[in-house]
């Protein structure tokens, strides 16, 4: 497990044991109830309301817990039901019948779009209403700027192309925060963020929605265009990508003997 995973397992056992002792999520509200998507969890809840909360065996865990190594977490995770969640998931958890994403920014900080070409934002923009052709435009800026040498490959938002480009950004960076990936929409959405640096200070949580998830990622967002994330062999695709060829094209370069056509999307 990396820092992110460890972390990420830590805050899930923090929420089953606020929900026993009836503690609510500050800028949240009480947990009526929690679960990862599969009756284990409840199996676990099970386990852990007849062995160990019962038996105060709980507390002792919660006082140690940061002191395990990997098994012995992951061990104890899959006992309670809180095995990782699927790749396609956008929440890591479900509470009171919600979908909540948790992003740990103890270690590095994490990627809010991951290396997504034109087409997977074409398809984000069919379901978030963001405007595709605006994008365009601040991506074609950004290859003018970048090929006069006046910008590097990594941007600050608050640095021209994507400066005051905030409300043309916000529904595709919701999108992939909240919804789904570039080639499907998530089975299991989200509908809050919970930021932390430790899954144990509820001082250092902090809670997002769609309305000011933006808000509180923006000053702090990189952009670049890379080649990771290009299809394979490119500019030659394979006939699954043909028709999508045209739309990668868009945003695709030629630089420092690479084609770069990927977007991604960090917070510093």
């Amino acid at each position: 497990m990396n820092n992110g995973e460890r972390d990420e397992l830590l805050l899930k056992i923090k929420l089953l044991a606020m929900q026993q002792s009836n503690e609510p999520i500050p800028g949240f509200g009480k947990i009526n109830s929690i679960s990862n998507y599969n009756e284990t969890t409840k199996q676990g809840i099970l386990a852990l309301n007849n062995n160990f909360y019962q038996n105060n065996e709980f507390n002792t865990i919660l006082n140690n817990i940061e002191n395990y190594n990997d098994k012995t977490l992951k061990d104890l995770s899959i006992k309670l039901g809180f095995e990782k969640a699927k790749t396609s998931a956008k929440s890591d958890i479900v509470i009171n019948n919600l979908g909540i994403s948790l992003k740990s920014t103890r270690n590095a900080p994490p990627a809010l779009v991951n290396h997504t070409t034109r087409p997977g934002f074409e398809f984000a923009s069919k379901i978030c209403g963001g405007n595709i052709f605006e994008l365009d435009k601040i991506i074609n800026e950004y290859w003018h700027l970048r090929e006069l040498g006046e910008i590097r490959q990594d941007v600050k938002s608050n640095d021209i192309p994507f400066k005051e480009k905030r409300e043309i950004i916000k529904p595709f960076l919701n999108y992939f925060l909240f919804y789904g990936s570039g080639s499907k929409k998530s089975d299991y959405p989200a509908r809050f963020i919970i930021s932390f640096s430790s899954p144990f200070l509820q001082n250092t949580w902090k809670i997002f929605d769609e309305s000011n998830a933006i808000e509180h990622y923006w000053n702090k967002l990189v952009f670049s265009i890379r080649s990771k994330g290009m299809p394979s062999g490119y500019p030659l695709v394979s006939k699954r990508m043909i028709e999508k060829k045209s739309s990668i094209d868009k945003w695709t370069r030629f630089m420092n003997n690479k084609y770069k056509g990927s977007l991604h999307i960090r917070s510093a």
